[in-house]
């Protein structure tokens, strides 16, 4: 499928969800949103105000992923006929123990990546080589971002059918799953930079009709992936 289709399934999901039940949880994620910005801003100058960042940095977070997994949970109640999903289906202990695991995890992988840059800058400091560098570390990161884009998904899937898998698993199915994948997941994403300006022109408002929508087309892909996988 194209990102127009996945696009269109998202739309007949969104029709079929209580119009006040997807924009509150799109409130929600747009709240995390701006969180996670007032924390790239905030002063790190001592241990308090890191502490304070970093916490604020975790909500918004676990505010995220919850809404990820409700959208995709409410998409497999439309299509496969399970329960509608409680507001906060992603915000259970084994949930949150597994996202925290997951966030140290792929902090740890980003930071190597820039480490390994700041080492290639002490060798070679040419204003060529840092524009390159800068472009190629851009591309890796979201290269590894679009592999792991499903680990939330596949935390609520064990969690969910209660199965005793570690995190760094989760990780590795995720990996997997968007083996080939990698560039239509991210043209799909990219379809939606219109709506985001017009989130930008509306301060916001709109996101909370954006968020459900690009949410509930990235968990039809995901349904998508999977079932691809299980066919091979």
């Amino acid at each position: 499928m194209k990102a127009k289709d996945y696009r269109a399934r998202a739309r007949g999901d969104l029709a079929a969800i209580p119009k006040k039940t997807y924009l509150l949880m799109g409130l929600v994620m747009v709240l995390a949103t701006a969180l996670t910005h007032a924390t790239d801003k905030m002063s790190t100058q001592n241990s308090s105000d890191w502490w304070i960042s970093f916490i604020l940095s975790v909500i918004a977070s676990f505010l995220t992923s919850n809404g990820q997994i409700f959208f995709n949970r409410w998409r497999m109640a439309i299509h496969e006929g399970s329960e509608e999903p409680d507001a906060w289906c992603g915000l259970s202990s084994q949930h949150l123990w597994k996202l925290l695991i997951y966030g140290m995890i792929e902090a740890g992988l980003l930071s190597i990546l820039l480490i390994l840059a700041l080492g290639s800058l002490l060798v070679n400091s040419s204003v060529v080589f840092m524009w390159l560098l800068a472009g190629a570390i851009t591309v890796v990161i979201v290269w590894v971002e679009l592999r792991l884009s499903f680990v939330v998904y596949e935390i609520d899937e064990d969690v969910r059918l209660n199965r005793q898998t570690s995190v760094w698993s989760e990780i590795l199915d995720s990996w997997q799953l968007m083996k080939g994948r990698c560039w239509k997941l991210f043209c799909l994403n990219l379809s939606f930079i219109g709506w985001y300006i017009l989130v930008f022109f509306t301060l916001g408002i709109l996101g909370m009709w954006l968020q459900p929508y690009m949410s509930l087309a990235n968990a039809e892909f995901y349904a998508e992936a999977k079932a691809g996988q299980e066919e091979q």
